[in-house]
């Protein structure tokens, strides 16, 4: 019984898959980890469910802005606030 449980866990486990994302050079810190959910096969019994996000938390990044072009040139870093996906879930 303990297989069948744990084949079935494994089967309908949705993970938070992390990748690098490049968010260019006027952004710090210029790359963050991405979160992603596996949605490539079903992950329910019977088929038709998929990993969808069900949490994110919001980060805080810096963005180089600059205002006017003339003589009068100002730039500063901005805040942006940036939703990152923190869990997935099996789901319509």
């Amino acid at each position: 019984m303990e297989k069948v449980l744990q084949w079935l866990w494994a089967y309908t486990y949705c993970p938070v898959l992390y990748t690098w994302k490049d968010l260019g050079v006027r952004f710090w810190p210029r790359y963050i980890k991405e979160g992603n959910c596996f949605a490539e096969k079903s992950c329910s019994l019977p088929e038709g469910m998929f990993c969808k996000p069900v949490k994110s938390v919001t980060k805080t990044f810096l963005r180089w802005h600059c205002q006017g072009w003339s003589s009068q040139k100002y730039c500063t870093w901005i805040p942006v606030q940036y939703p990152l996906i923190s869990e997935c879930k099996c789901s319509c």
